[in-house]
């Protein structure tokens, strides 16, 4: 069974609770390994989920894939654990079906996990992140765990050119500094839905601001959380490096990865128009990527949702994505044979393929 994607962009409760229904009614019979997706626009863009099902059937695995997704647009995952609005009432309840799950995907708004201001919610430097690290404690931690799933934290990307309203406060100027800062901004979400957390090192990493003083909310004074969690069913997260893909990307995209020609920028939503341009080393299937606005605020476009499913692919299934047969329609098997490769590099290398 391969249930239909459900895409929440306004959430209702009984709506959900129907689609739940729906899509594990068969459960006992396929033993579907089932994924719930949990995030934003980032999330289903180009319904990125039905990518992975697509390339999750491509694997060498006999289990079908069951998906669920509840993605509001600009949501952030503190929003999705507030059980005072009908979004966190939905996606407890999607947490708490009763088939279970096999594996949870957590995708926060872009700007918060580095510690920027959240632009959709109008919040100052490290509030939003303050808030989805407790939502990650008290939330959705005990959930995944009787769901008896795996987290997977959806380790997002920075900005083509930078976050500008982020630039000066946050270290998001440009694009490989906010993917540093995104990037450990969900080391810090892996640390806190591992099985056993303390509060006093949950902090670390090597990029950004000093953080040697456990200051995380920004007022210069260190955190005072000491206290020792444990969930006895809470099993160790993944990290599914998709910021790490892109960044493989921009490396491997010649002395100008920014330009329109190049392989990194058409992995943002953009317009195509044909140039016929293969004088240039850099030309991406000879086509100009100009990014549009959608573009210009991350998301990505089929290259970039494909690189995206196949990140999850190998992460989720612990298999390699090299030579799979299956690539979205009109895609061309050059440009799938190394989207491919950069996966299998991002998931095989990845400095943090789990939270330790």
């Amino acid at each position: 069974m391969k249930c239909a994607l459900v895409q929440l962009m306004a959430v209702g409760l009984v709506g959900l609770l129907s689609q739940i229904a729906s899509c594990s009614s068969s459960r006992s019979e396929n033993a579907s390994t089932r994924v719930l997706f949990v995030g934003n626009s980032y999330t289903f863009f180009n319904s990125m989920p039905e990518i992975f099902v697509n390339v999750s059937a491509a694997l060498s695995t006999s289990r079908p894939t069951t998906i669920l997704m509840l993605a509001p647009g600009g949501s952030a995952l503190f929003e999705h654990g507030n059980l005072s609005s009908a979004m966190g009432q939905a996606t407890a309840a999607a947490l708490s079906d009763p088939l279970g799950w096999d594996f949870v995907v957590l995708q926060d708004q872009s700007e918060v996990p580095g510690g920027g201001k959240d632009t959709d919610a109008n919040l100052p430097p490290r509030a939003g992140r303050n808030l989805t690290l407790a939502a990650l404690q008290a939330f959705f931690k005990p959930r995944i765990a009787d769901a008896g799933a795996v987290p997977v934290l959806y380790s997002t990307w920075g900005r083509h050119d930078g976050d500008p309203p982020n630039a000066e406060c946050c270290r998001y100027a440009n694009f490989l500094q906010m993917n540093q800062e995104t990037t450990f901004g969900y080391e810090m979400y892996a640390q806190t839905l591992s099985p056993e957390l303390s509060g006093d090192e949950r902090g670390g990493g090597t990029t950004g601001v000093d953080r040697s003083n456990g200051d995380d909310d920004g007022d210069g004074a260190a955190s005072t959380t000491n206290q020792r969690y444990y969930y006895g069913a809470a099993k160790r997260p993944l990290v599914a490096p998709a910021g790490h893909a892109w960044e493989i990307v921009f490396n491997a995209s010649g002395p100008e990865p920014l330009g329109n020609h190049s392989r990194f920028s058409c992995l943002y939503n953009h317009g195509v128009t044909s140039e016929n341009d293969d004088a240039n080393a850099n030309a991406y299937n000879a086509s100009s990527c100009v990014l549009d606005s959608a573009g210009m605020g991350g998301h990505p476009s089929l290259e970039g949702s494909y690189l995206i499913a196949l990140v999850m692919a190998a992460t989720i299934h612990k298999q390699s994505v090299l030579h799979l047969p299956w690539a979205p329609e009109g895609m061309s098997a050059s440009d799938a044979i190394f989207l491919q490769g950069v996966a299998e590099q991002a998931v095989t290398m990845a400095p943090h393929r789990s939270a330790m």
